[in-house]
């Protein structure tokens, strides 16, 4: 009986030891979630995590004729009209979109850019990369930011403008909106500070779909442009034009970019002069599957159907 109790004993306390080792192995935090020092690496002069991350942040960038339902855009208004029953691109001309139902809510996915460009400005100048790389990346953040900044105010008209802060659990979020002519001033603001920062083209392919000077004149134009329309302003002065007139100019101006001799090469040609901003991906047919009529070569959906008038015309 003596023995057995010290076999106990012996068991227990090896039970304990072991619990003990296993106490000293458990996780602090998840190991998949990559922290800043990890991101924005001192030994690292390539900054190729720093790369990734900007990277990722470009991957947020307004894509897809289609993106609602698979639905060309026009479905939405009267010009077009989708072949799918309760197809939720029609929700735009039917009336039936609520706060709790948008199909093209951009309130999140927006934040969380200007959150992560915030995050990458604050930290990117620790990464020992050339200062030409380093003043590219900077500028490049910045656009991307305005550009979000861009996608709320079109939607929304007046945004939270954050500027460089990054937003912590113990902030405030209470925060009231700038009104919109504030909004469309910090893009336009921002849109000078960077245009003599980013890239004023792009000599190598494997840089295409970065921003470059022209993406940052033309985003500056299409602010003003908004900013000036009876949409967001009832009472723009000539003055509000002309600004918008005199910035869609400096694009024109830009030698790179020009018309096409032959209109397919603008869907033919990867680099071609007319595009100014390209959301890359691979090569793919999903313009013909999802519009070509149904049964076709490529197993074409027929998704959307433009309309037309069926009025007699007058003689």
């Amino acid at each position: 009986m003596k023995r057995n109790s010290q076999y106990i004993w012996m068991g227990l306390a090896c039970a304990a030891l072991t619990f003990s080792a296993c106490q000293k192995s458990l996780e602090d935090g998840p190991l998949e979630m990559l922290t800043e020092d990890y991101i924005f690496d001192r030994t690292d002069p390539l900054g190729q995590r720093a790369s990734s991350y900007l990277s990722d942040l470009y991957s947020y960038l307004p894509n897809g004729y289609n993106r609602i339902g698979s639905d060309v855009l026009d479905a939405g208004s009267d010009d077009a009209m989708s072949s799918e029953i309760n197809s939720t691109i029609e929700f735009f001309k039917t009336g039936r979109l609520t706060n709790s139902f948008n199909p093209d809510d951009a309130w999140a996915r927006q934040y969380s850019v200007i959150r992560k460009a915030n995050i990458f400005l604050a930290n990117i100048d620790v990464v020992p990369v050339a200062d030409s790389l380093n003043k590219y990346w900077k500028a490049e953040a910045r656009f991307l930011r305005a550009m979000s900044y861009f996608e709320l105010y079109k939607r929304y008209g007046g945004a939270v403008l954050l500027g460089d802060h990054v937003l912590q659990t113990t902030d405030n979020f209470n925060i009231a909106r700038n009104s919109p002519e504030e909004v469309a001033e910090y893009i336009v603001k921002e849109c000078d500070a960077i245009k003599g920062l980013v890239r004023p083209q792009l000599y190598y392919d494997v840089d295409l779909g970065r921003v470059t000077q022209s993406a940052v004149l033309a985003l500056k134009a299409r602010t003003l442009l908004y900013a000036a329309s009876p949409y967001m302003n009832a009472s723009a002065t000539t003055a509000q034009w002309q600004a918008a007139a005199d910035a869609a100019e400096a694009v024109l101006a830009i030698p790179q970019h020009k018309l096409e001799a032959t209109f397919s090469n603008v869907f033919l040609t990867r680099n071609s002069p007319e595009i100014i901003l390209a959301y890359q991906q691979a090569a793919n047919s999903t313009v013909e599957r999802m519009n070509e009529p149904i049964g076709y070569q490529r197993g074409g959906r027929g998704m959307t159907s433009p309309t037309r008038s069926w009025q007699t015309p007058s003689p």
